[in-house]
C-alpha cells in the first residue's frame, strides 16, 4: 500500500521504543514524504535526540537511513496541486503533505485530528493502520517469520 507520511510519524523513526517504527519498516508499505519533511526533521534534531535518547552519531546514521525507507519527493513533483491543497488545508505546515497525497492519489498517514477533518484526502492514523485487517494480518505474519 502506498501512503504519504507526515513529519510527526517520521519522528518515530528515531524512537527505538516506538511501535510506529515497525510499521515504517514494513516492506509492503510504499511510503512517500515531501522533501520538506527532511528539513523539519533536521530542524527538530536536538529535540529528537533528547527525547529519543540518541547520540549525534546515531542521529546522523538514522537520518541517512530514512531515504532508504521513504521516497522524499521534490516540490516540483506535486506543485501542480499546491493551490488545491492550500484551499483545503487549515495549517500551512500541512500543505506539502496534502499536496503530495493529492498528486499521488493515496491516503495520508497522520495522527493530526485537525488534518483529518478535511474531506479531499483520506487520513489514516497509526491506530487506523494497526486496526486495518490487511495491515493487522501482514504485521502478525511479519512478526511470526
Amino acid at each position: 500500500m502506498r501512503l504519504v507520511v507526515d513529519a510527526n510519524i517520521l519522528f518515530n523513526f528515531f524512537n527505538h521504543r516506538s511501535k510506529t517504527i515497525e510499521f515504517l519498516l514494513l516492506e509492503y508499505l510504499e511510503l512517500f514524504a515531501p522533501e520538506f519533511a527532511l528539513k523539519e526533521i533536521n530542524k527538530m534534531s536536538d529535540l529528537l535526540k533528547k527525547k529519543c535518547k540518541i547520540s549525534n552519531k546515531e542521529f546522523n546514521i538514522m537520518i541517512g537511513d530514512i531515504p532508504l525507507e521513504i521516497y522524499f519527493t521534490p516540490k516540483d513533483q506535486y506543485s501542480m496541486v499546491w493551490d488545491k491543497a492550500e484551499k483545503i488545508c487549515g495549517d500551512p505546515d500541512d500543505i506539502d503533505y496534502l499536496a503530495l497525497a493529492l498528486k499521488l492519489n493515496v491516503p495520508l498517514w497522520s495522527n493530526d485530528k485537525k488534518l483529518a477533518e478535511q474531506q479531499q484526502v483520506e487520513v489514516l492514523s497509526t491506530l487506523d493502520i494497526i486496526q486495518h485487517p490487511k495491515f493487522k494480518k501482514l504485521f502478525v505474519e511479519e512478526k511470526v517469520l
